[in-house]
């Protein structure tokens, strides 16, 4: 049976395969299943969706900032990762409790 740490790097290398554009990742929880068959790793990150001047000397108008701060977003995702070998067996977008 893998420990905690394992499944963290099991699910972190996962996360890294499946999830593109994402910055500032956070491992946000780890709890293992009841039946003690998996491990439930949670991540938040920041997704980046902000529009990108057309021209260096464009002027930055408000619309533009406010679609600059409003294209940032913090994302979720839970790895779910087998207590017996590591391995990965899928993952979800977080709900919360």
């Amino acid at each position: 049976m893998i420990d905690f740490k394992e499944a963290e790097a099991a699910a972190r290398n996962g996360f890294n395969d499946f999830v593109q554009g994402a910055s500032n990742i956070v491992l946000e929880e780890i709890v293992i299943s009841d039946d003690n068959s998996r491990y439930e790793v949670t991540f938040s990150y920041d997704v980046d969706r902000t529009p990108s001047p057309l021209s260096g000397a464009r002027t930055r108008t408000p619309l533009f900032e406010l679609a600059t701060v409003l294209g940032k977003r913090k994302e979720y995702k839970t790895f779910l990762v087998s207590s017996k070998d590591g391995s990965l067996k899928g993952f979800k977008r977080y709900k919360g409790q």
